[in-house]
């Protein structure tokens, strides 16, 4: 479990794990509105200790967070870096046509804590919601939905796939990747070109694999006759208990504060 991946499932008894799925959904959205609205460090600061106590709660070790947010943080930070050259401002260093400036680093720095939290938030609900549960939940919570013709539930089954075969693929290539080193490969040679063109070796059986596994997973859904019978039942149908309830409050109240405090700023 040391090796968890984005998006892979960690069993635990704790009251984030008990909630609700919808709750949780609901949480999520209600979390991210104020995050791309509100662009202000100390409110960030606020959202960064909401999550901070909501991880403590959750039970999932830290360490198993940061292995996972691994590779993301690599790729959110080129995406912020951009913020350095593309905004106007005082100038600090210069590259040829290329500069960055004051207001640059701030902004790169300010999108870069943005979507860090977006994405620990995200995978706070993957961590603790089975892939079942969050399909269920999204039906659930886009059950009205089906009354103007919205497949809510091939919807629901389509995600839920998409984030279970995350940590799927993740582990394929990295079993790829060995196996290429084993009978010789080198991917740290060469310059960048190079080295690119060497993922080939990765990435081809990756795909091949990819396929074989969704054919796979049609011929299972198939047998099953899904998507010829009427509406789905579950085994497990969703109640919603006390603490459910006091999630949504607690939920409304946060949002109630920062609508208040956008109308402000």
């Amino acid at each position: 479990m040391s090796r968890m991946s984005l998006g892979q499932f960690y069993p635990g008894n704790s009251i984030i794990h008990k909630l609700d799925p919808r709750v949780k959904l609901m949480g999520l959205f209600l979390y991210l509105i104020p995050l791309f609205l509100i662009s202000t460090a100390w409110w960030y600061l606020i959202l960064t200790l909401i999550l901070i106590l909501a991880w403590m709660n959750s039970g999932v070790p830290g360490k198993m967070m940061f292995q996972a947010m691994k590779r993301v943080t690599v790729f959110l930070f080129i995406t912020s870096v951009f913020c350095f050259f593309c905004t106007e401002g005082t100038e600090v260093l210069r590259f040829g046509f290329l500069h960055i400036t004051v207001e640059g680093m701030r902004r790169g720095a300010m999108l870069f804590w943005r979507l860090m939290l977006a994405v620990v938030a995200s995978s706070l609900l993957t961590f603790t919601t089975t892939p079942e549960k969050l399909a269920d939940g999204l039906a659930k919570a886009m059950h009205s939905l089906t009354k103007i013709g919205v497949p809510v539930s091939d919807i629901a089954m389509i995600v839920t796939i998409a984030l279970r075969f995350i940590p799927v693929l993740n582990e394929e290539a990295a079993r790829i990747r060995k196996a290429q080193i084993a009978r010789g490969a080198n991917f740290s040679e060469g310059n960048l070109i190079q080295r690119a063109g060497k993922l080939a070796a990765i990435f081809v059986p990756l795909f091949v694999s990819s396929v074989k596994r969704a054919q796979d997973l049609a011929v299972a859904m198939d047998a099953r006759c899904y998507g010829y019978a009427g509406e789905r039942g579950s085994l497990h149908p969703l109640v919603y208990h006390r603490a459910d309830y006091i999630g949504y409050a607690v939920m409304l109240l946060f949002f109630s504060i920062s609508v208040f405090v956008r109308m402000i700023l």
